[in-house]
This record gives C-alpha cells, structure tokens and sequence, in this order.
C-alpha cells in the first residue's frame, strides 16, 4: 500500500455515499498512522504492539459505526457479493495504515472473515463492517478486541519453575497461548504481586508447587483479552487470585493468562489495575482476617489489637486498615528500623519479636480484644495466652512455620477463639465482596506508599528477599502494563 489517496472501489452496484464510507476509514487511518508506531514491514507483531493497534483500532470505532448505519439506511442497491469483498479489502487497507506498514503483516495476525452486511444490523466491527474470524465477538470492538483478532499472540514471556530429573530450574521462558490451562477467560496480565508463597514455591524444597513446569505468581491484574464466559468482556479489568494459580496452575508471572470465569473478580470501580496488586493477595488476607474478626462481634471501643509480622504484606496492611477503622493498633516487629514507617500507617505502640516468641505460663494477664497473626508457630502461643476473654486471633499466615505448641486453657477458660483466614479457596461471590470493600471502607491507608516495583527480568532477587524475611511493605510485579 503506497499513497494516502488510494480509493476502494466496491462495485457498480455501490452509490456514493458508500464510496465516501470508504474515503472516510482511509482518512481515519492515516490521521491514525500519523502518531502510531511504525514496525519493519512483514515483521510480526509483538504482545505490546498487538494491544496498541487494538487502542488505534477503538478511535475509529465510533465514527465509522455511525457512518456505516447511514450507508445502511440510505438510498441505492447494494450488490451484497461487491459490498462484502469491498468491506473486506477496506479493512485489510486501514489496519495496514494503521501500523504505516503493508499487507505483509496483516498475514501475521488472525484475518476478518467477510460476512454479509445487513441492513439494520448492529454489528460494527473492524472498519468496513467485517466480524473477527475465530474470536466469537460481535458488536463494536472495543481495545480488548481489535488486533486480538488476536487474542493470543505467537509466544509470550512467564518466569517458570521446573524440574528436569533431579535438577530444579527457574527462569524467564518463552510460552505460547497452547501451554495454558483451559479457561474461560483470557487475560493480558498488567501487575501481579510477590507474596511469601511466591518465595516458597520458587525454591526446590519449597513444597508449594505441585506441578512442572510451572508459571509462578498467585495473583494478577489485567485485561480482558477474550472470553466464553458473557459476564467478563474484552476490555474488561479484572483480578483473580488464590485457588490453583502459582501452585499447579499456571499463574499470574507472565504477560498472559487463562483463567476460569469462576475464579474472577471484576476490578472495582476505585481501584486501579496496579493498585490492586499493591494490595495483592497478601493486603486481602489482611483485609479477610479484618472482616472476619469483625463479623464475631470486634469493635474499636473494645480494646487494643495486636498485629505480628508488621512490617510484611499482610502485617502492614492490616495495620493500616485497622487503624483507618479507628483501632488501637499495636505492631509486633523485629525490625525497630520499620517503627517509623508503622507508626505513619497508625501503629500506637509496639511489642519486640523476643516479647511475642518468649516462653511463658499457660495464661497469663488479658491483654488484646483481637489479633491478626500472619506469623505462625512462634507468636500464636504468646497471643492466646494474653487475649481477653471471648477475644479471637485471626491465624492468617506461617512464615515462622506451621507447628503450634499451647494448652486447650484459653479456649476452655476464656472463650476464645482461633480464626483460620483461607484467602485461597474462599467462595467467589465473598471474595468479590471483600474486594469491593478494599476499594471503600477496608481500603488501606497510604496505598501508594513503600510499594517496591519489579519487573520479569528482575523478579528473582526479590523472590529470594521475600523467602529471607527481607519484606519491607508490598512488591508489585510490572509484567505488561
């Protein structure tokens, strides 16, 4: 395709206005091309490439659809055989415009197939009125859509764990759509986030991945690129996280993803993709063992709480959170350099890692109306024999490790209650509603705040620094925002 004045000719049959129609797509695409990106002509497209044609692709949509229903509604007979081929080399033309490249290219992406042009019709697809082969889309595209067309590009990046005989690998690889899971939903993966499971399962003897190969990550935000499922969209933002992803499915540290309908949660208005993941599966066990405390019966007037591993994800976000709900909050942490930091996000007072791990009797004086424990072995003794009478613990985490050494004495003696936070397996629908509360009322305080970024190609190290204890807030993962 060479000039700017090319005019495509749809018949004999075709009356003016549908000659305008298609002056007005090329139009269109060159004002288009003008400010878009211009790849080596026959080269393929890449992922990002991919969404930024979808993007340029949805600035025409409007123009062209009001236009088409004109053309549609006017006067002439229409050659329905003349109208289809014309539709279609229009828009082969304008999508080649667009990437100011030529036909060679479009080869390299799935192609519209022609379909007849009914009066009346509403579906306003690529430039040209032609519906997307193989995707199952009706309707206006959207960014999702157009050049999804492809929905799933030739290969993309994951950070893979695997096991080879008796040798452990991980890495960055090169997977194609055909390595996924079967699901309903595919995603272009925005943020993800780094969680102490994470840590775990990127180690040998980790004993949190069961199966090989396999995409590490136990959560993800993004991007609708197709779905099966009417309830998620193309272009839709949605989360999904726990159930099987990371552990023995294919999880959210690659630039796509294939995820079943049920185990998503559409993105609430108020929250961004990224913020999102900065809250991450380690901010919504917080924000769980929060709702769950409250729901038997925890009110601020009732006493101090206390939060273990404070200065982690799960500890600081909770610390956060309860603190905006008007809690007295108190930070148990073995870092006295995090003091400050937890003292912004609410924290009254603090308890140092000897008093929570130290051996005592098997009660001693009432001390805490509630907890939120994403420790484990080392701290809950401490924290059962001090609660208040009809207190809880929400027992959310086992980063000292999972064994618990107590006496049935604060259960028999004084009420309490010991809480387990599942965060992995929690219905859909509860966990869609925890997230809409993320986004409102349990929507932690300073968000933005002591949120470190990584990238795929630097992710190791801070998967390492997790596992170590080297947490300070929460890691976001930057995979194809």
């Amino acid at each position: 395709m060479a000039g700017d004045d090319v005019l495509v000719e749809v018949g004999d049959a075709a009356t003016d206005h549908r000659r305008e129609h298609m002056l007005r797509i090329q139009l269109g695409a060159q004002r288009t091309r003008q400010a878009s990106p211009k790849p080596a002509q026959g080269r393929r497209l890449d992922v990002r490439e991919i969404v930024e044609v979808r993007g340029m692709a949805v600035a025409l949509d409007e123009q062209v659809a009001e236009r088409r229903q004109a053309i549609l509604a006017g006067p002439g007979v229409v050659d329905p055989e003349a109208l289809e081929a014309g539709y279609e080399l229009a828009s082969k033309l304008t999508l080649a415009a667009m990437l100011g490249t030529d036909l060679a290219v479009i080869g390299h992406i799935p192609q519209p197939t022609a379909r007849p042009c009914r009066r009346g019709s509403s579906a306003a697809l690529i430039p040209g009125g032609i519906a997307m082969a193989g995707t199952g889309l009706r309707g206006p595209p959207t960014a999702a859509m157009i050049g999804g067309m492809a929905a799933d590009p030739e290969s993309f990046r994951a950070y893979v764990v695997d096991r080879v005989g008796d040798r452990f690998e991980r890495g960055l690889r090169r997977l194609a759509p055909a390595d996924l899971p079967d699901g309903e939903v595919e995603i272009r993966v925005g943020w993800s986030s780094i969680n102490f499971k994470d840590g775990l399962a990127a180690t040998a003897d980790g004993k949190v991945a069961r199966a090989w190969p396999l995409v590490l990550g136990i959560d993800l935000a993004g991007t609708v690129l197709s779905s099966t499922d009417p309830a998620f969209q193309p272009g839709a933002e949605v989360i999904a996280h726990g159930y099987d992803l990371g552990v023995s499915r294919h999880g959210g540290f690659a630039e796509m993803a294939r995820v079943p309908a049920a185990w998503i949660v559409p993105l609430p208005p108020g929250l961004s993709v990224r913020e999102a993941m900065a809250i991450g599966t380690a901010g919504f066990t917080a924000g769980l063992s929060v709702v769950e405390l409250e729901a038997r019966g925890l009110e601020p007037a009732d006493g101090p709480i206390l939060v273990t591993g404070a200065s982690g994800g799960v500890g600081s976000t909770a610390v956060a959170i309860l603190a905006e709900r008007g809690y007295e909050v108190w930070a148990a942490t073995g870092k006295d350099d995090e003091r400050a930091w937890l003292e912004a996000l609410g924290a009254v007072g603090f308890l140092t890692r000897d008093e929570v791990t130290a051996e005592g009797r098997p009660l001693e004086s009432e001390r805490w109306a509630g907890a939120v424990d994403a420790v484990g072995a080392a701290t809950l003794p401490y924290i059962l024999r001090t609660l208040r009478r009809g207190a809880a613990i929400a027992a959310c985490g086992n980063a000292s490790g999972p064994a618990l050494v107590t006496t049935v004495f604060p259960f028999i003696l004084r009420g309490t209650a010991l809480l387990g936070i599942d965060s992995a397996y929690l219905a859909i629908e509860k966990r869609r509603g925890v997230w809409d509360r993320l986004a409102t009322d349990l929507r932690p305080r300073s968000l933005a705040e002591r949120v470190t970024e990584v990238g795929l190609d630097t992710l190791e190290p801070a998967l390492d620094a997790i596992r170590a204890g080297e947490a300070r807030g929460r890691w976001v993962v930057r995979i194809g925002a």
